[in-house]
């Protein structure tokens, strides 16, 4: 369109006067007409945008989107083009030419900013960043890597408690932590249950190798005992309780038992029996040799006892 305004024969000042703004003025009300038809449906949200948040978020669609915003917003560059002609074709009395440059920015600016204030007006936007997205579904609470490991009532699988008063894993409290260790306490001072201790470690790999083998160690304990074939003597035929602390999460145990590698078992016997403490990873014959031995152990006698001399055999 300046091309071919800057193209037109001069006219007369007389008949620019009349049929330049005419021209000028009818072009930016269709220019806003044409932008809005084009790029939304009647005072309603913007059909681009709704389809571009509709298909996926990918090169192919945004350069969809590019492409009809700039070819909605056409007739305002070519408004832009037109003003510029006008100031070429502006005329050369001081008064005139002012308000030809102040015509075509008027023109201009309004062709571009006219949907944005009505957008804004009605609460709409075009801008891509403000579409909102739908809400994203709750993220569950973080549970922790510490917990004992129980056996589902059905012995199907797994799970790790955390928090003793949520017995099904699913949630914890603030104070879970001194629960969980009282448990243990707890279980080790009655010593009618058999219980081991694993310390773990985050991201590490025989960490993770090691749970499986925790996890078929209980389910045969479990299945013993329900099916009567538990031989053996000690807590061979009592429960297996297994704690797994995670070493971020108890830290002060960690530096307590002064631990350098992961994982770590300690099996606990019955009460006065010494507990065993292996480092790394274990099979499922070597842990199971361990909680047997350690389950089957006789109490040491307490410190300071003598033995009685015998006089006679």
């Amino acid at each position: 369109f300046g091309f071919a305004f800057s193209q037109m024969p001069p006219m007369a000042p007389a008949t620019r006067r009349g049929v330049l703004p005419r021209a000028a003025t009818a072009f930016g009300l269709l220019s806003m007409t044409v932008g809005f038809a084009a790029f939304r449906e009647p005072w309603g949200h913007s059909v681009a945008m709704a389809q571009a948040a509709d298909a996926p978020v990918n090169a192919a669609a945004f350069g969809a989107y590019l492409l009809r915003a700039i070819a909605s917003y056409m007739p305002g560059l070519a408004l832009g083009a037109v003003g510029y002609a006008l100031y070429l074709r502006r005329e050369s009395e001081g008064r005139s030419k002012t308000l030809w440059c102040l015509a075509a920015a008027l023109f201009a600016v309004m062709a571009f900013l006219g949907p944005l204030m009505v957008d804004s007006a009605m609460g709409v936007s075009h801008a891509p960043s403000q579409i909102q997205a739908p809400a994203p579904a709750p993220a569950p609470a973080h549970l922790p890597h510490s917990g004992e490991v129980v056996l589902t009532p059905d012995r199907s699988a797994c799970i790790r408690v955390a928090d003793p008063r949520h017995p099904d894993g699913d949630a914890v409290e603030e104070g879970w932590q001194r629960l969980l260790w009282t448990s243990m306490a707890e279980a080790i001072k009655n010593g009618e249950e058999q219980v081991v201790m694993v310390f773990t470690r985050q991201h590490c790999p025989w960490c993770d190798r090691l749970q499986p083998v925790l996890q078929r160690a209980i389910a045969k304990r479990a299945a013993a005992i329900a099916e009567g074939s538990a031989v053996g003597g000690g807590l061979l035929q009592a429960p297996l309780r297994i704690f797994t602390y995670d070493a971020q999460e108890f830290m002060p145990v960690v530096q307590q038992f002064q631990l350098e590698g992961f994982p770590t078992i300690l099996a606990f016997g019955r009460p006065g029996v010494k507990p065993r403490m292996v480092p790394g990873y274990l099979g499922d014959e070597d842990f199971e040799r361990l909680i047997v031995d350690t389950a089957e152990a006789e109490p040491e006698p307490p410190k300071g006892a003598r033995k009685k001399r015998r006089w006679f055999r």
